[in-house]
């Protein structure tokens, strides 16, 4: 009886305890769950024993997509797969009933799907092809999952684009702060990935040694001399700029003995580089051919330089002076002397091209002497090319007496500008005017003149008269008469693009607004000019401005389009602005009245007719005739 009494409480004892167990280790998975929930980074699920799937299916679920999870930032894409598989054969049902379940799961499967995605954009990579940006892009989730060999091989994939592209700031830092972190940093070991450690060996290499290439590259362009270049640097291909660099270090060190090698195994990696050379890079390539040339025909860099020359220099006319052609000439090969007077003739064509105005004379005299000496006769070609060779240089003779006719035609406006204005002052003031009126004059471009009336209102007056009619009539008066009849032959050409701008302008006082009895009439729609606050606005008249104003830029419409009223009878353009002169601006000398008069073509006949003077005198003859 006794043993039986025993065997009972052994076996309550063992119940208690497996239920005990059981009771930690569901309040265990909970708190992981929760952990991961809120952090999948940081799951831990080595302490937890896999639940009973039939009679712990929703514990399951949360084991298996824990276990997934862990699997997959610990690099077992496999395994991580399989927990997948796992859930997915599980009721759809018993997942949407775990909350958060379904999306946590979405976006891992998202992750681990990226994270293959992206080994067999890997693999072709190991195989030896370009990944470029824009297609990392299209993977850019794998930049963003917790399995770090997927980390460092997008990593890697994202500094080379980088370099292929010529960022080679951009690469080198991807480089040391984000891949050797990862792998200094972290449990990753370089070994870990297929090739990774092999490819950033490769990399230490190349950007170690570029700045002790640059250095030997700046003293070389510094210097024009090379001590050629013993180290070697790994090649990427894509962008073989430090190799071609070396190549011509070491070929410049003695074009003689390395020139040939060195050229021929830059052209080899130019066929895969992607890169455009940078021009101090070109320039020295440039030179080191120009080098190896030397010992072929002259006459084919020459040849070369012609055929060259004729694809820039096609047109024949120049409206305004030759400019100087500093990119043809860093680009033709040329010697001074050729025995071919043929080819003696190209060659200085060519020279005398590059910079018409202070060399084409020289060079075009010394074409017709050598013709007439050796009584040459020029191909079709080349007869065209020496024509407009002579065109050019016609031209810049040409200009400098355009610009002695401008020099002289500003020197006649500004010994009448400032005059006329002084009359136009006397005519404009006197004892019955309360307020000055003063004339200021300004050239405008090279043939016209601008004059700035400004009436000054010191007095209230009233808008609708806005001054005495036989004040404007006055101003029309010496328009015509000592300005226009003086300078302008009978067609009046000078009297084209003439318009006239007002400017109203309003002091500092704020004004409320006021309704008048005449109708002031500016229709909706008048464009105008606003200056207010430092800024300059274009607008237009939203809705028509009959009998009030509203403010001050209203009122200084209204100034301008009073003026504007009295002048229309000159038959001119006329274009308005109001002008808002800050608060701390008041007074009489801040309301006024700008009445611009802009005769844009003025002197044009004085101009012309001063031209064709300077012409006959120079003796430069006609314009030679195109070809």
């Amino acid at each position: 009886m006794q043993v039986i009494y025993s065997r009972n409480l052994f076996l309550i004892f063992i119940m208690m305890v497996g239920s005990m167990v059981a009771q930690a280790q569901f309040v265990n998975l909970e708190d992981t769950w929760k952990e991961f929930l809120a952090n999948a980074k940081t799951s831990n699920i080595l302490d937890l024993q896999e639940p009973n799937k039939r009679e712990q299916p929703k514990d399951y679920l949360k084991y298996c997509l824990m276990h997934m999870n862990t699997n997959f930032c610990a690099g077992n894409l496999k395994e991580a797969q399989l927990m997948i598989n796992r859930i997915e054969d599980m009721d759809v049902a018993l997942q949407d009933q775990i909350p958060n379940f379904k999306e946590k799961k979405e976006d891992l499967k998202t992750k681990l799907g990226a994270a293959k995605k992206a080994h067999k954009v890997w693999e072709r990579f190991q195989g030896g092809e370009n990944i470029s940006l824009e297609e990392l892009d299209e993977h850019k989730g794998a930049s963003k999952v917790c399995e770090k060999g997927t980390l460092a091989k997008y990593t890697y994939m994202e500094l080379r684009a980088h370099y292929c592209n010529g960022d080679l700031e951009k690469s080198q830092g991807l480089f040391n702060n984000r891949l050797l972190k990862l792998i200094n940093n972290t449990s990753l070991k370089v070994t870990d990935v297929d090739g990774l450690e092999t490819e950033v060996e490769m990399t230490k290499n190349l950007f170690g040694g570029l700045p002790k290439l640059e250095k030997a590259w700046k003293k070389y362009l510094d210097t024009d001399k090379s001590e050629g270049y013993k180290d070697d640097l790994p090649l990427i291909e894509c962008n073989a700029i430090p190799s071609i660099k070396i190549c011509i270090l070491r070929a410049a060190e003695d074009v003689c003995l390395y020139g040939p090698q060195m050229y021929k195994k830059i052209q080899n990696l130019q066929k895969k580089n992607t890169r455009s050379l940078p021009s101090d890079v070109k320039d020295r390539l440039d030179w080191l051919k120009g080098e190896l040339d030397k010992s072929n025909v002259e006459l084919a860099d020459l040849e070369e330089s012609w055929t060259l020359f004729k694809s820039k220099h096609t047109a024949n006319e120049w409206p305004e002076l030759p400019a100087v052609d500093t990119v043809l000439g860093d680009q033709v090969k040329l010697v001074d002397f050729y025995c071919d007077k043929i080819a003696q003739t190209k060659s200085w064509v060519i020279k005398g091209s590059l910079d018409a105005c202070a060399e084409g004379q020289g060079y075009l005299d010394k074409i017709d002497a050598l013709k007439k000496e050796h009584n040459l006769e020029y191909d079709k070609d080349l007869a065209c090319q020496v024509l407009r060779f002579r065109g050019k240089v016609y031209q810049c003779r040409y200009w400098e007496l355009v610009l002695q006719a401008r020099k002289e035609t500003h020197e006649e406006r500004e010994r009448f500008g400032p005059e006329s204005s002084k009359i136009m002052y006397g005519d404009l003031n006197s004892d019955k005017l309360p307020c000055e009126t003063t004339v200021e004059y300004e050239p405008l471009g090279y043939i016209g003149v601008k004059y700035v009336i400004t009436a000054y209102l010191c007095q209230r007056i009233n808008l609708a008269k806005m001054g005495d009619p036989e004040y404007y009539k006055k101003i029309a008066t010496w328009v015509g008469t000592q300005v226009l009849d003086r300078y302008c032959e009978k067609d009046m050409r000078c009297k084209e693009d003439f318009f006239i701008y007002l400017e109203g302008h309003t002091d500092g006082h704020r004004f409320d607004g006021r309704k008048y009895d005449n109708v002031i009439g500016i229709p909706a729609g008048t464009p105008y000019t606003h200056f207010v606050d430092g800024d300059t606005l274009k607008k237009t008249v939203e809705e028509e401005i009959t009998d009030r104003l509203s403010g001050n830029m209203d009122l200084g419409l209204a100034r301008a389009w009073s003026v504007k009223q009295q002048l229309d009878f000159m038959k001119v353009p006329i274009t308005i602005g109001a002008y808002e002169h800050p608060e701390k601006e008041k007074g009489g000398e801040f309301r006024r009245i700008e009445i611009q008069l802009n005769i844009t073509n003025l002197l044009l006949d004085f101009y012309e007719k001063r031209l064709k003077e300077l012409v006959k005198e120079s003796g430069i003859g006609d314009r030679p005739p195109k070809c």
